[in-house]
């Protein structure tokens, strides 16, 4: 939950053009989390905006999907250029524990309610346009592309389309990348919770639409090969795409545009 006489928020006329910036006191973080949001100029003083949660990697922060990709630029010029129906962008930290959150529930921290209570109460206070009432997508790279899978299948009554690149598939994927034992206070069924293609299956009956790729020099390739075959294996309708590329900036910011695409297909 947010405290909201304890969160704050820029100020418009020192901000980028399109850019407001969060700090949020959240009860499930414990403390402080930030968020980014970006609202496309064609979109100022509309309702019910369409809004995708971009969530980060490793490392990462709020500002990864912008000043470390230009995920913004890229979705400015689809939507110049009329390729896609206009969205807003709300890309939250993942909650700043470690080298990165996972995007679950661990150590006492609800990470997964940051994302999926959090966030969105926080922007729905203090950004006009977006609100319960707007289709909500989810998208992410790397342990940003697990968490988009693992909450938008969790949370698949909100979310109405899941994409995902360069994907951490389970928590197997993870460990190599992070410092910080993230398992240790798990139970044996929490831990398997934590593989999507499990929960895919799991929940096979009621899945938001669901793509995801990866690049064709990924350390990740086989895992995300292995993902794709279990879900046709599950007959779990979804799309998966492989590219010329690797574990990089330049491979997001250039599909990135894909995951814009997939989710304009999906506005009404």
């Amino acid at each position: 939950m947010i405290d909201l006489e304890r969160s704050t928020v820029s100020e418009p006329d020192l901000t980028p053009d399109g850019f407001t910036f969060l700090a949020l006191k959240s009860s499930h973080l414990q403390g402080r989390g930030e968020v980014t949001v970006y609202v496309p100029d064609v979109l100022r003083d509309s309702e019910d905006i369409p809004c995708v949660l971009l969530l980060h990697g490793v490392y990462g922060g709020h500002f990864s999907w912008t000043y470390s990709v230009g995920a913004h630029q890229v979705l400015d010029a689809l939507i110049d250029q009329g390729s896609i129906k206009p969205m807003a962008l709300v890309i939250p930290s993942d909650g700043h524990w470690g080298d990165g959150t996972g995007y679950f529930r661990h150590h006492g921290y609800d990470f997964e309610k940051w994302i999926c209570e959090d966030v969105l109460q926080g922007v729905y206070h203090f950004i006009s346009g977006i609100n319960a009432v707007s289709i909500h997508f989810i998208s992410g790279l790397s342990m940003g592309g697990f968490g988009a899978m693992y909450l938008g299948i969790r949370h698949r009554d909100r979310f109405q389309a899941i994409s995902a690149h360069s994907s951490i598939t389970s928590i197997e994927d993870l460990r190599p990348y992070v410092a910080e034992n993230l398992e240790e206070q798990l139970s044996v069924s929490a831990r398997k919770g934590l593989d999507i293609a499990s929960l895919a299956i799991r929940y096979k009956t009621a899945l938001p639409a669901l793509r995801f790729d990866c690049g064709l020099s990924d350390d990740l390739l086989e895992a995300n090969r292995v993902l794709h075959k279990k879900l046709v294996a599950a007959d779990i309708q979804h799309s998966y795409e492989e590219f010329p590329g690797a574990h990089e900036r330049p491979y997001w910011r250039k599909h990135v545009a894909d995951t814009f695409r997939f989710f304009s297909g999906h506005l009404n």
